[in-house]
């Protein structure tokens, strides 16, 4: 198949690209493909989606010859849907689909068609607030079942718990497949999924180092009760063990939530470079702001700089400076808010509250001063467990 691509200027893969779309079979004849880059950091991996007029489905001949070039060309995936497939999915609130295809550069476009996914007809803001609301869906769906989990540890039942543990896993490893490639994959271990994501995502390939035995020698023991099933004689776990597994799977869904965020982010920044906060001329009597608008221009440097989880307004005021000087013909009343923020990260801020509103001080033109409290998530978690007032007053 011969098509003639619009690839991004600095994209480093160009030749294998044009050889990988030259040899697809000429039954594809997509309308549209779009290229998303999932990972930047070596090994680089891209996905390629291609939008087709018909469902109709591939012969296995076809689908094998599919799967030779993804073997030749790994830093490729290639998925395929019509455009009403991905539409659905895309106001269903999917974020595979919405950065893997809205967000996604448009490198080919068959001459019968404009815009296949009717992108003109979305608001990418509507997208993304489905596709938090959704993961947020997803994630108190898992806590749910650590809560269930944790219930039977606290029973000293460690046989369910330990089964329910590997229910969790198999929901996270099948959450982030489909995060990555549209689908989960079939498989019929607990490390086949890990060596799959392995290859994915560089913090699953850290995590479950081979050479780190004693996660090797867990994941074996999960392995062994998923396949075979839990049998009292043959798997003795203690609460000790039971333990370490339930940890296990706390870190792998902290990871996979810092990952579904990741992709959140990048969304919520693409879509700024696409539709711009409009910030009013800041001139002469024009100089008032509405706090919402300056807010909202804080809150996007902030996600830009950090790995924000969330912000939560404590207090706002506004000041007004009322100045009268001699010898000029003009008085001056200039505008500037005050708030105070609790900031949640993922990671510790390297700046000092101070430092950090200095610097949106001036980003903002001395429109907004913001008084900074900074808490990352597993210690505002851990705050929350202890019970905290200040915590509870502003959370509620």
């Amino acid at each position: 198949m011969k098509q003639n691509l619009n690839l991004p200027p600095l994209f480093p893969f160009k030749m294998e690209l044009q050889e990988l779309i030259q040899q697809l079979p000429d039954v594809f004849a997509p309308d549209a493909i779009y290229l998303c880059t999932v990972r930047k950091e070596p090994p680089s991996f891209y996905a390629l989606h291609l939008i087709r007029s018909s469902a109709n489905e591939f012969s296995t001949e076809v689908l094998n010859r599919l799967k030779q070039l993804v073997e030749k060309f790994p830093q490729f995936s290639i998925q395929w849907s019509t455009a009403g497939q991905v539409r659905k999915h895309l106001m269903a609130g999917e974020l595979y689909h919405i950065s893997q295809c809205f967000y996604a550069e448009l490198i080919y476009l068959s001459e019968s068609s404009k815009d296949p996914l009717a992108k003109s007809t979305i608001k990418g803001s509507t997208l993304l607030k489905k596709a938090k609301e959704k993961t947020t869906h997803d994630y108190n769906e898992v806590v749910e079942l650590f809560s269930t989990t944790y219930d039977l540890f606290q029973k000293e039942k460690y046989d369910k718990a330990t089964l329910k543990v590997i229910d969790i896993f198999l929901e996270l490893f099948n959450y982030t497949e489909t995060l990555y490639k549209g689908e989960a994959i079939n498989v019929n271990s607990l490390s086949e999924h890990v060596k799959y994501l392995a290859a994915l995502d560089p913090e699953f390939q850290k995590l479950f180092d081979p050479g780190n035995d004693r996660l090797t020698e867990i994941l074996l023991f999960l392995d062994d009760i998923y396949l075979a099933g839990l049998d009292p004689r043959e798997h003795k776990i203690y609460r000790s063990k039971c333990h370490e597994i339930f940890v296990l799977g706390e870190v792998v869904f902290q990871m996979v939530y810092d990952i579904t965020e990741g992709i959140l982010s990048d969304c919520y920044n693409l879509e700024l470079q696409r539709n711009p906060v409009i910030k009013p001329i800041i001139s002469g009597e024009n100089l008032h702001l509405p706090f919402d608008v300056a807010i909202q221009e804080v809150v996007d440097f902030l996600r830009l700089k950090f790995k924000v989880h969330s912000i939560f307004l404590i207090s706002k005021e506004q000041q007004s400076i009322f100045k009268n000087r001699y010898f000029q013909t003009k008085e001056f009343q200039h505008h500037t808010f005050c708030s105070t923020v609790l900031l949640v990260t993922k990671k510790p801020v390297s700046l000092n509250p101070a430092e950090l509103m200095d610097l949106v001080f001036n980003h903002t033109k001395k429109r907004i001063k913001v008084y900074f409290i900074f808490e990352t998530l597993p210690k505002i978690l851990v705050k929350l467990d202890y019970g905290n007032n200040f915590l509870d007053h502003v959370l509620n």
